[in-house]
């Protein structure tokens, strides 16, 4: 993640670099790479979102990660797209005690797209990331980045 958000977005937020210099568990969705996550659009983004969302709950679990509350802050951050095109791409770990931490998500987006003067729908590739990362107990929210 660092590696990408610096590539794309050129720095990387202090929060992120705090707690992603201490994670212990990554879980990506198998097969994608920058290649591949670069040909992402946004046709039928809610059904990569929830297909990735299951790949990085079970990859969690295979793991020994919390699934459980990964799966709810993946949740939390679909809603947090407010209408975006959004799409997971890795969560990481970062705990704070033995059962508590934060999650940490890459997700890709964009604009959903938009339908020409001919009602033509035209989809757009996500180009930008965003990271957020979450309590794993209250869920709340602690930090936010985005480029674009």
């Amino acid at each position: 993640m660092k590696e990408l958000m610096v590539q794309v977005c050129e720095s990387v937020p202090p929060v992120e670099e705090l707690a992603l210099a201490n994670y212990v568990g990554k879980v990506t969705v198998p097969g994608w790479n920058a290649k591949s996550l670069s040909a992402i659009t946004t046709e039928d983004w809610q059904d990569t979102y929830q297909a990735a969302s299951e790949t990085l709950c079970a990859m969690a679990g295979q793991k020994g990660l919390d699934s459980s509350s990964l799966k709810k802050c993946l949740e939390l951050a679909q809603v947090h797209g407010e209408g975006l095109a959004y799409v997971p791409v890795a969560a990481f770990w970062c705990p704070i005690d033995k059962e508590h931490g934060l999650w940490v998500l890459a997700i890709h987006w964009e604009s959903p797209g938009y339908k020409d003067e001919a009602g033509v729908m035209h989809y757009e590739k996500m180009q930008h990331v965003r990271s957020l990362g979450y309590d794993s107990k209250t869920f709340k929210l602690v930090g936010f980045f985005t480029c674009g």
